[in-house]
């Protein structure tokens, strides 16, 4: 379902560049992209062309525009998805991840640049605090490296959790985050121990398949030996 929904926002996005190069109605109808059908695009430009579709675009326009500009601090870079439902899908896959990596996703572009200088600054000062002390992405959000950079959270929400997270819901959830995040240390214990019994049983087969081999060739020297001298004595 994630793949359709691409596909489709990029089809628009294609379409719309061709729509923008001509300044009538007239001439976009009789430029046709190539794999769209003529009736398709005549359609598309009716739509496009409306009022209130025209409006929508324009409005868009200066709301991304606003996402780069000094007044927004810590614009994100996840596009209509938003930071917040970004951070939880990330959680969906894994329920131990933290407010200080889901920063990291939706304020760094996927080529790995950043919308402003101070988010630059911001993302580097939360790496460095994760690179010195790995484990303090796992504090609480008064301590942890956001809390580091930006300060800890007054009133109200907490900072880059959405707007109706507190620090009493979360503190809430601590105890099953907790639990979770035995589970998984366990999880990777076994998994470990059981990479180290395999690596050793798999030399203990070698080894045993070297002596096998050792003992056949040995037997078949023995036995060549046993036959030459049988032919000595004939």
């Amino acid at each position: 379902m994630k793949s359709a929904n691409t596909m489709w926002r990029n089809g628009k996005k294609i379409l719309r560049k061709k729509y923008d190069e001509c300044d009538t109605d007239d001439e976009r109808k009789k430029n046709c992209p190539k794999k769209t059908k003529p009736e398709d695009w005549v359609q598309f430009v009716d739509l496009t062309s409306m009022e209130k579709v025209k409006s929508s675009r324009e409005r868009n326009k200066i709301n991304r525009s606003k996402m780069l500009t000094p007044h927004t601090t810590t614009p994100h870079t996840t596009g209509r998805k938003g930071a917040f439902r970004v951070a939880d899908e990330m959680m969906e896959v894994d329920p131990t991840i933290t407010r200080s990596e889901s920063f990291l996703v939706g304020h760094t572009r996927s080529d790995g640049t950043f919308p402003t200088t101070f988010v630059e600054e911001k993302v580097i000062a939360v790496k460095d605090s994760i690179t010195k002390n790995p484990q303090s992405k796992y504090l609480d959000v008064d301590h942890d490296p956001l809390a580091q950079v930006f300060g800890p959270v007054k009133k109200g929400c907490v900072n880059f959790m959405g707007p109706d997270v507190t620090k009493k819901f979360i503190h809430s959830t601590e105890l099953l985050r907790a639990h979770i995040t035995e589970d998984k240390e366990s999880y990777i214990d076994l998994e470990n121990y059981f990479s180290q019994y395999k690596a050793k049983n798999d030399a203990r087969f070698e080894n045993l398949k070297d002596m096998v081999a050792s003992l056949r060739s040995s037997g078949c020297a023995t036995t060549s030996t046993e036959r030459s001298r049988v032919w000595i004595n004939y």
